[in-house]
């Protein structure tokens, strides 16, 4: 599940105009936008709101398989072009200095920059980073239930020293709406990570069965699962794994054929 997150419904207009989202009618704290694989939630200005929404959802949404977080907002650059798009690869909190570090792509297709996510709002800027209202709170929160390359962040400059567009609502969303390849483009990268990060957290199949058969320690058991997962990653057949342990005697013999077909398939790659 993705969640798209932003402060304002102009910023999210175009993300729920692109994906079909639907305006949940339930009691709900905070503006929610429900598809079929992904939400929008409208948090209000600054960073508590936006700790507080992603807090929400995520209890809400526990239990519910991996979950994936994308900042979407505008921000001001002292330099940078109205329009101009970055993925934060570093988020400072103006208050406290406390520093975040997003896991960005490699190769993403938009550039990288830090951001300075402040208290209220300030017509100064910083010579390089940009300036926000909620990425610290949102990362944060959104960190605390799923991993760093998990949650993203994408600003879309609404201000610099000599334009500010940021109180033209219209505006703001056609800025986001100009930028929409890209963020669709991340956001299906998000998806491809949560099913990954979905199947190695999976059971592996042949679990039960072994289980089943044997008896194992704690200790055994998680050493258990290591391996089939391994085996299960590495698309190792189930029957592979039947015929290696099905004349076992006991679970610690079992490891052992196990481990011996790790060490085959590892010193095939």
């Amino acid at each position: 599940m993705l969640t798209w997150v932003a402060a304002f419904h102009c910023e999210a207009k175009p993300v729920i105009d692109h994906y079909r989202l639907k305006k949940s009618h339930a009691d709900h704290p905070f503006d929610l936008y429900e598809g079929d694989d992904c939400a929008c939630i409208v948090t209000g200005q600054g960073k508590l709101a936006a700790a507080a929404a992603c807090a929400w959802q995520g209890a809400r949404m526990a239990g519910d398989g991996a979950m994936a977080w994308l900042n979407l907002g505008i921000a001001g650059a002292a330099e940078a072009e109205i329009g101009a798009a970055f993925q934060l690869d570093q988020i400072i909190d103006g208050d406290s200095g406390q520093r975040h570090y997003p896991v960005v792509p490699a190769r993403g297709q938009l550039p990288a920059a830090a951001c300075i996510s402040l208290a209220r709002v300030d017509d100064g800027y910083h010579p390089r980073h940009l300036y926000d209202m909620e990425a610290s709170g949102y990362f944060y929160a959104a960190t605390r239930f799923s991993g760093a390359e998990l949650v993203q962040s994408i600003k879309v400059v609404s201000d610099n020293s000599a334009h500010n567009v940021a109180r033209d609502r219209a505006r703001v969303s056609e800025l986001i709406a100009a930028r929409l390849p890209a963020l669709a483009t991340e956001a299906a990268r998000l998806e491809t990570l949560v099913a990954e990060v979905e199947r190695i957290q999976s059971e592996p199949a042949t679990l039960p069965t072994l289980c089943a058969r044997h008896r194992f320690s704690r200790t055994q058991q998680l050493r258990l699962r290591r391996l089939l997962r391994y085996l299960d990653l590495r698309g190792v057949d189930a029957a592979v794994v039947e015929r290696a342990t099905s004349s076992c005697r006991d679970g610690r013999e079992a490891l052992g054929e196990l481990e011996k077909l790790c060490q085959r398939d590892s010193a095939a790659l």
